[in-house]
């Protein structure tokens, strides 16, 4: 199985966009707090996943890493030879399902009471997929 995570960025602009936050406004600290914030929101589903299947080998890890205008260098440009944009986390374990998480599940029915269907629609409509 492979899982792949992708943060959210909003609603604040330095999460939205925090390398033009930086740019801007010189505040690292806000950023990398708010990226510091989303790791560890990362972590606890990975805890999560991990609690709730079984696996010999678990690898942890990022695409890239980021940079946060060291040296000039915002976020992770292509072809960047920078250490703190290539170097990324390794971490290998295991998992064992201790049956501590059932996800919630929900019907067509529910979906639809709720205006998902509509929603749905209208982004794959918007993506020329119907």
């Amino acid at each position: 199985m492979i899982n792949a995570i992708k943060e959210n960025r909003e609603p604040y602009e330095y999460e939205r966009n925090p390398w033009g936050y930086i740019r801007e406004t010189g505040d690292v600290d806000t950023a990398m707090e708010a990226a510091k914030d989303m790791l560890r929101w990362v972590l606890d589903d990975v805890e999560l996943l991990i609690g709730n299947v079984d696996a010999d080998k678990v690898v942890i890890t990022s695409d890239h890493g980021n940079g946060f205008g060291e040296f000039g260098t915002y976020g992770h440009p292509a072809g960047s030879l920078q250490q703190y944009v290539r170097r990324v986390p390794w971490v290998t374990t295991t998992a064992t399902d201790s049956n501590s998480y059932e996800p919630e599940t929900r019907t067509d029915e529910d979906r639809n009471e709720e205006g998902e269907a509509e929603v749905l629609e209208e982004r794959l409509a918007s993506l020329g997929y119907l």
